[in-house]
């Protein structure tokens, strides 16, 4: 199977492109997706120029040879942001399946010509389909490691509020003198 061949074209590729970084930017509230679009600087900008750099990649990657491993860090990177935003699930991955319907209109001439055939299509649906399921599975693994961390964080807080309480020091003097008489 190969992809259509208009999407091999840069003028369409920069289209589908800028229209998926207008939806990416969409799911923010007005006044950050303006000041996402507006600066490209990573220093004052830094989620804006990934998801722009990253973007970038992720369409080279999808378009061209879908190399898993160039496409990874890409779709990592993207996803960590949004992973640790205030998104559901289904808000923080909808950037990838918001892509078949940008694609689809995008080539709505050439559909409705038969100029591009089911195969074609399909082909393009099931590599959208498996960057959406490596963007969960980062999204799933990021969530783990905030939660790892947030429980560390708990656990090393209690700590020390016991401490200071003096109820760790009473534990430990009573575990000792426990331990010498078993010997």
């Amino acid at each position: 199977m190969r992809l259509p061949a208009v999407l091999t074209e840069k003028k369409r590729r920069e289209s589908v492109l800028s229209q998926w970084l207008e939806a990416l930017f969409g799911a923010y509230a007005g006044e950050t997706a303006s000041f996402l679009k507006s600066r490209s600087d990573r220093f004052a900008n830094p989620v804006g120029y990934t998801f722009k750099t990253e973007i970038g990649s992720i369409c080279e990657q999808l378009f061209g040879e879908m190399d898993r491993e160039k496409l990874l860090p890409c779709v990592d990177r993207i996803v960590r942001i949004k992973a640790v935003q205030d998104f559901s699930p289904s808000q923080a991955l909808d950037f990838v399946f918001v892509l078949k319907r940008i694609v689809r209109k995008e080539l709505e001439s050439e559909i409705a010509q038969n100029l591009i055939s089911a195969a074609e299509l399909w082909e393009l649906d099931a590599r959208i389909d498996r960057l959406g399921l490596l963007a969960f599975e980062q999204y799933v693994a990021c969530r783990e490691k905030l939660y790892e961390i947030r429980m560390d964080e708990l656990h090393r807080k209690t700590f020390k509020l016991l401490q200071r309480a003096n109820v760790i020091r009473n534990l430990e003097e009573e575990t000792a003198d426990v331990d010498s008489k078993d010997i």
